[in-house]
């Protein structure tokens, strides 16, 4: 199916503006918030940058190329860890070849992967990272044959962070 460049442009507004009304939903603070973190915008891209960035040291230290980042790719991961932050989907990888679909529509995909996670450490990033590169199958992934990615963080009102990065060959 073509997709002229005027509904690629709708799709991607369509999904910023989920991922921004999503965002008030979450961010709100409501009588049944367990946790007294809270989280801007800012401070969760700031981690979707240092998991980026831990990713790509290891990879580069272990003689892989460094990942691109790519902001389609990093959306569609938001959206993923909101859903699960707020319980709308199970935590996991339901809806991963969905997610690949419509990331398909943006960029050409010959292969792809996902790594997901989530804490409630004070350093979220590092323990997340940590924990996949201590499993075989997410390492698996982080050492992949992949050359673009993309990061999405968000926390639930309990204080989990939840993690999902998409890597796109």
């Amino acid at each position: 199916m073509n997709i002229s460049p005027i509904q690629k442009g709708i799709g991607v507004l369509s999904v910023w503006l989920l991922v921004f009304f999503s965002t008030l939903a979450v961010g709100g603070c409501g009588d049944d918030d367990k946790s007294d973190r809270s989280a801007t915008n800012s401070d969760l891209s700031r981690l979707e940058q240092s998991v980026f960035s831990q990713i790509n040291q290891y990879r580069q230290s272990q003689g892989f190329s460094a990942l691109v980042w790519d902001e389609t790719i990093a959306t569609y991961c938001r959206i993923h860890s909101m859903d699960m932050a707020t319980g709308r989907t199970a935590f996991g990888h339901d809806g991963f070849q969905e997610r690949i679909d419509a990331i398909s529509g943006s960029l050409s995909v010959s292969a792809a992967a996902e790594n997901v996670a989530y804490n409630n450490h004070s350093n979220p990033d590092v323990i997340a990272v940590n924990g996949w590169l201590d499993s075989r199958g997410h390492l698996e992934n982080i050492e992949g044959d992949y050359d673009v990615t993309g990061v999405g963080v968000a926390l639930s009102g309990g204080g989990n962070y939840y993690f999902t990065q998409i890597f796109i060959r």
